[in-house]
């Protein structure tokens, strides 16, 4: 077949109707006024209905919002001949909610006025169920670090502070925006600063749980107990801590040994 008869060549009618009824992509048809004129079996499965179920319904009444301002949109958008590509909410004959990616482009009649549109639609539902289960994962998540008691944070290999909550920063005396870029040797004062860069990987390997004392912005030390362990952050190895403020805890201690001493002499 040449370049020149092509646009000349047409498939058989039976043929195209069994390609469309065979894909797995949903193909929906409306005319002019978006009343429904076919559809095939794939979206009908996607929906819950049978084909005659919706050969003349107005595509508004397989949504839930028939005034939804995005859907009427779209619309007039294909009502003046553009093309668009969007995610929409649809209302399954069993009530249940079905997310669709929709393809649309418009058709037109010999005179070139607008005749209805042609739209392919892929069932994003799971898709969008897992997203929205893992927004509520991250969410929940959020909740506790942000109201942990414990001072958490994230640090890189390197030792520079990527996350805290306001737990730690209260602990240190800093407000959150003070704390952005910060390196823990800023406020560690207990080990060493080579002793520190190696403490980091080895957390990061095999964890740990460790006494140290932490520096405030006000210069005061406070004994504090550290557990760490290693992370991956898309992809990248990072080190969770936790931090507890323990001097309370060790001033208590100190009192008991120099009561024991006291009693001891």
């Amino acid at each position: 077949m040449t370049n020149e008869n092509l646009t000349d060549f047409h498939l058989p009618e039976e043929w195209c109707r069994q390609v469309v009824e065979a894909t797995k992509e949903g193909i929906w048809i409306v005319d002019s006024m978006f009343t429904t004129t076919y559809v095939n079996s794939s979206i009908c499965l996607m929906l819950g209905y049978e084909p005659s179920e919706m050969i003349g319904e107005s595509v508004m009444h397989f949504v839930f919002d028939k005034d939804d301002p995005s859907q009427l949109d779209e619309m007039q958008k294909r009502s003046a001949g553009i093309s668009g590509i969007y995610l929409r909410l649809f209302r399954r004959k069993d009530g249940i909610e079905c997310w669709c990616s929709v393809t649309d482009t418009p058709i037109f009649d010999d005179e070139r006025k607008f005749a209805g549109s042609f739209s392919t639609l892929t069932d994003f539902t799971r898709e969008i169920a897992r997203e929205n289960a893992l927004t509520r994962e991250l969410r929940k998540y959020e909740t506790l670090l942000r109201n942990a008691p414990d001072g958490i944070h994230i640090l890189d290999p390197s030792g520079n502070l990527i996350e805290a909550n306001e737990s730690f920063c209260k602990m240190l005396g800093y407000a959150p925006e003070e704390v952005q870029g910060m390196n823990a040797l800023h406020w560690n004062i207990h080990l060493p600063h080579p002793a520190l860069r190696e403490k980091i990987p080895e957390s990061m390997a095999a964890g740990s749980i460790f006494e140290t004392r932490h520096k405030r912005k006000d210069g005061q030390a406070i004994d504090v107990e550290v557990s760490s362990v290693g992370i991956d952050i898309d992809g990248q190895p990072m080190l969770l801590c936790v931090s507890r403020d323990i001097s309370a805890r060790k001033q208590c201690e100190e009192k008991m040994k120099l009561a024991t001493l006291i009693y001891e002499s």
